[in-house]
């Protein structure tokens, strides 16, 4: 078979588009080296005109203003009727961008990571006659905007079974939808196979003491300043992992601490696999990917917040599947920390839990539709 070429499409809206990208991609290449020629472009970033090009790096300040006001906008555009008069609104705007990646970029196969490109590529590929199949790789665990499902793609790859029935709500035929979960690297698997406690000993930690890591996503979005001082104060044998993302002014805050506990700070690092294996419970927002990687690592999840619209069912599901706890104020988080850990047996059941609600080969599920489809 000759070589294939695909052109996967996402942006900057969180970290959790890219890096299910980049899982499918490195899934791709162990299944099937040398014969896929990938192409992964930001989509508005590169092509689309201002405001639409500066998405990426304007929404983590659009989510700092406030959830309320998101969660209404999620809400009102939340409709297929809605969404296909924006688009049409919008069309001369996106429809040059839309055209002119599908004429540069010719390719066997598009696959989006966003719901921003579905209904702008469709319908190019539409009006330009294009026999290139497009598939939609779903990235939203549970809550997935309608933009997701636009009429025409040849497969959705859904996250989860609640993913799967939102779908179907949205009329998708169900012939075209498939449950892969959602792609994260293959590294968190692989990783499972080293051992917690040599781990903590080559990140220089103590291999007997409850790990806690703490995250706030790629952007270091939430309070996790105050929240480490606090835990830092918790008279308990503990000690923290505290990644800052790209977030350099929380990071040289972090290490200017007074610390009391054996601690870790990291700015954005590419080793999470590794420091989620080592950590005993994480504290994080409701990230999709991130939740995905942390399930796959059997850790228990306190969820510090979550993005009102897109993440308000993540936290749900994570509840009703006991593998997570809710705790969105400084005092319901360190009451969780002092209760698991001083109640191991507990602590071990939500990591058996976690577990249970894992896909630690979701992206070699979504690797293996794709190149059934291109082939």
């Amino acid at each position: 078979m000759a070589v294939k070429k695909l052109l996967f499409l996402f942006t900057d809206t969180g970290g959790g588009h890219r890096s299910a990208c980049e899982a499918t991609i490195e899934a791709l290449n162990l299944l099937y080296p040398g014969k896929l020629d990938i192409t992964m472009i930001d989509f508005p970033k590169t092509y689309t005109p201002f405001p639409f090009n500066r998405i990426g790096p304007t929404y983590p300040y659009m989510v700092k203003l406030g959830s309320y006001p998101w969660e209404i906008g999620f809400e009102l555009t939340n409709s297929p009727a809605r969404m296909s008069k924006i688009i049409h609104s919008l069309w001369p705007i996106l429809q040059p961008a839309a055209h002119r990646v599908i004429s540069d970029n010719p390719a066997d196969l598009i696959v989006s990571f966003h719901p921003l490109f579905n209904y702008p590529l469709i319908t190019a590929l539409r009006e330009t006659k294009s026999a290139t199949p497009f598939i939609t790789v779903i990235t939203d665990l549970v809550g997935g905007h309608t933009s997701w499902y636009t009429p025409g793609a040849a497969k959705y790859l859904v996250p989860t079974s609640q993913a799967y029935e939102i779908a179907l709500s949205w009329n998708v035929p169900e012939n075209r939808l498939i449950n892969t979960g959602l792609p994260i690297s293959p590294r968190f698997k692989n990783i499972l196979k080293e051992n917690k406690s040599q781990l903590r000993r080559q990140l220089n930690l103590n291999p007997k003491l409850t790990t806690i890591l703490l995250m706030g996503g790629g952007q270091g979005i939430g309070n996790l300043k105050d929240l480490t001082e606090q835990i830092n104060l918790l008279d308990q044998n503990l000690q923290i992992i505290v990644v800052a993302g790209r977030n350099p002014h929380l990071e040289s805050d972090l290490n200017h601490l007074p610390w009391k506990i054996p601690h870790l700070v990291f700015g954005f690092t590419k080793e999470i696999p590794t420091l989620m294996q080592a950590s005993d419970l994480i504290i994080t927002k409701a990230g999709p990917s991130t939740l995905a990687e942390s399930l796959t690592c059997k850790l228990p999840v306190l969820i510090s917040g979550f993005i009102r619209g897109q993440e308000t069912g993540n936290v749900y599901w994570l509840i009703d599947h006991h593998a997570g706890i809710y705790t969105p104020t400084i005092p319901q988080t360190l009451s969780s920390i002092r209760y698991l850990a001083s109640h191991p047996r507990q602590l071990k059941q939500y990591r058996v839990s976690a577990q249970k609600i894992s896909r630690p080969d979701a992206a070699f599920d979504v690797a293996r539709e794709i190149y059934r489809l291109v082939s």
